[in-house]
């Protein structure tokens, strides 16, 4: 009997991903943002301006935070 233990990274190789069809990979917890700019579709330009946005407001314009750490972030109770 064999275990796979499969991380986000492993849905970078599944054979569903193909860059050249879609430049935005499936993200990871580094390059969230970076992905995240990458969506193309016309639909979802609203909702990637105000998620970029949002972030920078909570960080700063150069904001170097990972998807994780801003969920982090905005999980904490207000004090």
């Amino acid at each position: 009997m064999a275990l796979f233990v499969l991380g986000a990274g492993a849905t970078r190789g599944a054979s569903f991903v193909d860059p050249v069809k879609n430049p935005c990979l499936p993200p990871l917890d580094l390059d969230f943002y970076a992905q995240l700019q990458r969506i193309a579709n016309s639909k979802h330009q609203k909702t990637v301006r105000e998620v970029i946005q949002d972030t920078v407001d909570l960080f700063g314009v150069n904001f170097q935070v990972t998807r994780r750490r801003c969920s982090q972030h905005l999980s904490r109770p207000l004090a």
